[in-house]
C-alpha cells in the first residue's frame, strides 16, 4: 500500500515496480486511467460484497468513471462547511444563531466583521472565498450555485466562458476588494503559520473548511472554541452547492497482487469499518446509509448539516486532463483577484489552456 504523491506512483509504474494499492486524490484517476497508470476496476466492483455504488455518493463515483470504465473507488471523502467565529460575530452585533443565508446578507456580515488598522492593513478578515482547503479552486462554489458547469457531460469540452462564471468571479473579486484588496488579504493570511490558526486567533470571522479540520486542528489546539457552522450562503435564485473533495483507492497498472488489493478495498468498505474510519478522522462515510445513520451523525448539528449538504457536492474537473487543469485555474484566479487581468480575458485564456489539456488525452 502507498498513498499521496502522484509523481512517485507514475515513476514506479514506469519502472514496473508499482505498489499493489494506492490511495490518493480522486480527480487524478481518470487521467491516470486513460494514460495507463491505473487499471479499470469494474469487474472487481461488480463482484464486491461491500463496494456498492448504489449506496455511494453519485457525484464521487462519477469523478472516477470515464467512458464506462471505473478507475478507482471513493474513500475518505471530505466536505466543507462555513465555521463562524462566535466572538467576532458578537463584537459586530451579530448572532451566530441567525447566520446569513444569501450573498447579500453574507456581504453585510463580512463588512461588519472585517477590520483594518489602516488602509490596506487588515486586522480581521470577514471572509476570503479562497482561504483554506481547496484554495483558489473554490471559486467553483458560487459558480455551481449559479448553475455553472466546468465541463461538458462527456468530459470533452471546457465550459467556463459564460455569464455565470463572470458573475461568480465578479462577486469573489468584490468581496476581496471591499476588505482591502488582494495584496492586503494575502499579507494578512500569511501572518498565521497555518490557515486554521487565523480562525482560532480571531483573525477571520468566516472560515470555509473541511469537517476534518474540526477533529485534526480545532479540537486539538482550541478544544473550548465554540464552532457554530452554516452552509455556504446562496445567490438570488441560486441552488445549494458544496465543495466536497476527498481521496480514492486505485490499483496501479502492473500491480503484482490486484486480487488481494481489492480484497483489502472490500474490507475497508465494510459498513462498520467505514463508520470507524470516518468517525476517527471526521471524514464523510463512503456509504450514504452509514453517513445518514444516527451511529455517525449522533444527532450532532455539525455532522447533520455537513451530511445534508452532500447531495449538492461537487469537486474540481475530474476528467482526463484534470491533472493539468488546476494550476491553470490557480493562475487565472490570482490574475483576476489581483487586477492583473479582467474576468473575461482571464476566463478566455484559461478555457483555451484547459481545453488543450483535455485535447491531449482525447480518445
Amino acid at each position: 500500500m502507498d498513498e499521496g504523491s502522484g509523481d512517485k506512483l507514475k515513476t514506479t509504474v514506469a519502472a514496473g515496480t508499482p505498489p499493489d494499492f494506492f490511495h490518493t486524490q480522486s480527480y487524478w484517476q481518470t487521467t491516470w486511467g486513460v494514460t495507463g497508470v491505473v487499471q479499470a476496476l469494474d469487474n472487481y466492483v461488480k463482484a464486491s460484497k461491500n463496494v456498492k455504488p448504489q449506496d455511494g455518493w453519485k457525484f464521487k463515483w462519477d469523478e472516477l468513471i470515464f467512458q464506462g470504465k471505473t478507475y478507482a473507488v471513493p474513500y475518505s471523502i471530505d466536505n466543507r462547511i462555513v465555521y463562524m467565529h462566535q466572538d467576532l460575530y458578537q463584537r459586530a452585533g451579530l448572532d451566530v444563531n441567525k447566520p446569513p443565508k444569501t450573498w447579500d446578507e453574507f456581504e453585510n456580515v463580512i463588512a461588519k466583521t472585517s477590520k483594518q488598522a489602516a488602509p490596506g492593513q487588515i486586522s480581521a478578515l470577514g471572509f476570503d472565498p479562497f482561504f483554506g482547503s481547496g484554495g483558489k479552486q473554490r471559486w467553483l462554489v458560487p459558480y455551481w450555485q449559479l448553475g455553472g458547469e466546468f465541463n461538458s457531460a462527456d468530459g470533452q469540452k471546457i465550459t467556463i466562458v459564460n455569464d455565470k462564471a463572470q458573475q461568480a468571479l465578479e462577486w469573489c473579486y468584490k468581496l476581496i476588494r471591499n476588505q482591502g484588496g488582494w495584496d492586503a488579504v494575502q499579507a494578512w493570511e500569511k501572518t498565521a503559520t497555518a490557515d486554521y490558526r487565523l480562525f482560532i486567533n480571531g483573525g477571520v470571522a468566516n472560515f470555509y473548511a473541511t469537517l476534518a479540520t474540526k477533529a485534526q486542528s480545532f479540537q486539538k489546539e482550541a478544544p473550548d472554541l465554540p464552532l457554530p457552522v452554516m452552509p455556504y450562503p446562496l445567490p438570488k435564485n441560486g441552488k445549494p452547492a458544496t465543495y466536497a473533495g476527498g481521496w480514492a483507492i486505485c490499483i496501479p497498472t502492473g500491480a503484482k497482487n490486484p486480487d488481494a488489493s481489492f480484497a483489502l478495498v472490500d474490507f475497508l468498505y465494510r459498513p462498520e469499518i467505514d463508520l470507524k474510519w470516518s468517525q476517527a478522522y471526521l471524514r464523510v462515510p463512503a456509504h450514504m446509509s452509514v453517513a445518514k445513520s444516527v451511529d455517525f451523525t449522533r444527532n450532532d448539528a455539525f455532522l447533520k448539516t455537513t451530511i445534508e449538504a452532500m447531495p449538492y457536492g461537487r469537486f474540481v474537473a475530474s476528467i482526463p486532463g484534470g491533472e493539468g487543469i488546476l494550476p491553470i485555474m490557480d493562475k487565472a484566479i490570482a490574475d483576476i483577484m489581483s487586477g492583473a487581468k479582467s474576468v473575461s480575458s482571464a476566463l478566455q485564456e484559461a478555457q483555451s489552456l484547459c481545453q488543450q489539456e483535455v485535447d491531449k488525452l482525447k480518445r
